[in-house]
């Protein structure tokens, strides 16, 4: 189980690792994968600091189809930060125990099973979750540059691995696709939060991947 009090630092721990080589400490790669996380994920500040009680989700129930539904910001980042960090164990595992020569090789299933997460966790974020709003929090926008990030993430190294096997022009033109768009959407949201307080976002781990495009 992990204690409340990683709830803060295990965002950060999982960014850490943003890099062009990928090198990823240990410690980020996962020793406390997602299933052995059993704690409730935090309300929302504002029940928080008017004792409100507030029924919120697990982190397993909000990884599931739909379960971002009920998210506040901060569990909102949570969640994107172990998805973050389930897309680095998928792309850090040996080569000689991956293979990813055929569509349907170990590596491949599990590239669609976490791009189909990313997207269904976009798709599904409360309307206080998404951009624009008003007067996005911090948390808000680090969990959006974190989406984008983590989609950079994982198509980039979709796409070398699609072209070293010649795989099919579908499955490089997609990953493309999905890569530019994610840098195109981290750009349109700087552009928007230009004049916003950003002492509170981590933005440079977000940035690196999004400048290689």
């Amino acid at each position: 189980m992990l204690p409340s009090a990683l709830a803060g630092p295990w965002p950060s721990m999982r960014k850490m690792s943003v890099g062009p080589s990928f090198e990823t400490p240990p410690a980020v790669l996962g020793r406390l994968p997602g299933v052995q996380i059993h704690t409730h994920l935090p309300c929302s500040e504002e029940a928080y600091e008017q004792g409100q009680e507030t029924t919120t989700v697990s982190l397993e129930d909000a990884l599931r189809p739909s379960g971002a539904a009920g998210l506040s910001p901060f569990a909102g980042v949570v969640v994107v930060a172990t998805l973050f960090g389930r897309v680095l164990r998928h792309l850090h595992r040996p080569d000689t125990e991956d293979p990813d020569s055929e569509a349907n090789d170990e590596f491949w299933k599990r590239h669609r099973n976490m791009d189909n997460m990313l997207l269904s966790t976009a798709l599904y974020l409360p309307p206080h979750l998404r951009l624009p709003a008003v007067s996005p929090s911090p948390n808000t926008i680090y969990l959006h540059m974190c989406l984008h990030t983590s989609s950079i993430c994982l198509h980039q190294v979709a796409l070398f691995k699609a072209e070293k096997n010649q795989l099919s022009l579908d499955v490089i033109a997609e990953s493309s696709i999905r890569c530019f768009t994610a840098a195109a959407e981290i750009t349109r949201i700087m552009r928007m939060i230009a004049h916003t307080n950003l002492e509170a976002v981590s933005l440079p781990s977000c940035l690196l991947p999004q400048g290689s495009i």
